[in-house]
């Protein structure tokens, strides 16, 4: 749990990028958290809430739930392979800077990437 202080800091934050009625948003849909979340916990899973902590337990347990592969080189055979082998609908693929056209025919719908700004203190697996 975070100091007092700290969420202070981040919600002068948001106010001062996103404005009075964003941050208004999020504290309501966290008060309407405190009040819902004990009625209907037992047909909830771990950690849901509209603004979840996640720490690096949170993401060991995302992990351990879904198959995934971490690589350097999303183009890579094995990782095509492994891809294909979901026969998917969707592929969303996170930090890839460019992303060929080999990956895009491995969704019956849509492939889309994204670039993350943030990094994660977990090594590479």
């Amino acid at each position: 749990m975070r100091p007092t202080g700290s969420y202070l800091r981040v919600l002068r934050r948001l106010r001062r990028a996103r404005g009075t009625l964003y941050v208004v948003d999020r504290l309501l849909v966290r008060l309407i958290d405190l009040v819902m979340v004990p009625i209907v916990r037992r047909q909830l899973p771990p950690g849901s809430s509209a603004f979840p902590e996640v720490d690096a337990g949170v993401i060991d347990q995302i992990l351990g739930r879904h198959q995934h592969i971490d690589c350097a080189d999303p183009h890579a055979p094995e990782v095509l392979e492994f891809v294909r082998a979901f026969d998917t609908d969707y592929i969303l693929l996170a930090g890839c800077p460019i992303l060929k056209p080999c990956f895009y025919g491995l969704a019956r719908n849509t492939t889309s990437s994204f670039r993350t700004t943030w990094t994660c203190a977990r090594p590479a697996s």
